[in-house]
């Protein structure tokens, strides 16, 4: 019995795969079973995340007030950040995140509130 137990937790944990890609504090670029769906997320503790950019991450940057983003799906790129004075764990996404934009908008942003550049490719 306890052979079919020990068999079983290995079946269970090995069903699901993840990684990290990038950090920044409470913020990661993480994967899920699936490598190339790279999402965002605000880590709330345990290993768990709470997603606030999806689709596919591209590149990230940072500083102490923002996290740049630019997240693409098959035909487009859309350009994000958080504002990190807004977010915390239990925040709604939509408190914190704002875009997509497209790059001129998002270029505007970056000079009218000092974004991060977006220096690392994921």
């Amino acid at each position: 019995m306890k052979i079919y137990l020990i068999i079983l937790c290995l079946f269970l944990t090995s069903c699901f795969d993840f990684g990290e890609n990038w950090r920044d504090g409470n913020y990661a670029v993480y994967w899920i079973d699936n490598s190339s769906e790279k999402v965002l997320g605000y880590g709330v503790g345990d290993g768990g995340f709470v997603q606030r950019i999806g689709a596919n991450i591209i590149s990230v940057g940072a500083n102490k007030s923002f996290i740049s983003a630019i997240s693409c799906r098959k035909t487009a790129c859309g350009y994000f950040y958080i504002d990190r004075k807004k977010d915390h764990k239990f925040a709604d996404g939509h408190e914190a995140v704002y875009g997509p934009f497209s790059e001129k908008q998002f270029e505007a942003k970056t000079v009218e509130l000092g974004l991060p550049n977006l220096s690392v490719k994921i």
